[in-house]
């Protein structure tokens, strides 16, 4: 079994529009996606979340809620990644570019999937109906899904 490397991830909601990042380096670049990062030592989930998301569009979160984790199992890499998934509609601040993501407003119909990591619509639409995640997902050596599973924790 891989060793697990642990991230959160952050999706900011105001009316009817999800926040998300287009990311200019490093993994899923040139993808939507939301907001964060590796967890560091000495540091909560939590926080992990909160810094990820000023870091990376300038916001900061006054809180978050937890929808769950994913873990995703990409072929060829030493690590699965294990992703805490976190939403916010409670936050200070205006979205800016940084080094790293640039954040557009999308309507929550209107969610540009075919410009997201391949997973994204297995997932995500469930974040946007704020329902409980807790799912997986393999890939091949080319990140083509071959294998994907969510356990049902809806009463938990």
């Amino acid at each position: 079994m891989k060793p697990v490397k642990v991230y959160t991830l952050v999706f900011v909601f105001r009316e009817n529009q999800v926040l998300l990042g287009m990311k200019q380096r490093g993994f899923g670049q040139d993808h939507y996606m939301g907001f964060g990062g590796k967890l560091e030592l000495n540091e909560t989930l939590y926080q992990c979340a909160v810094r990820e998301l000023n870091e990376e569009c300038g916001l900061i979160a006054n809180s978050l809620t937890k929808l769950g984790v994913i873990n995703f199992d990409y072929q060829g890499e030493e690590h699965i990644m294990e992703v805490h998934i976190y939403v916010t509609s409670d936050f200070d601040g205006v979205p800016v570019r940084s080094e790293e993501m640039d954040p557009k407003w999308f309507s929550v119909d209107n969610i540009p999937y075919d410009q997201m990591l391949r997973d994204s619509p297995y997932w995500f639409p469930k974040v946007l109906k704020n329902e409980k995640l807790n799912g997986f997902f393999e890939f091949d050596e080319n990140k083509k899904i071959i294998n994907h599973s969510f356990n049902d924790i809806s009463g938990v």
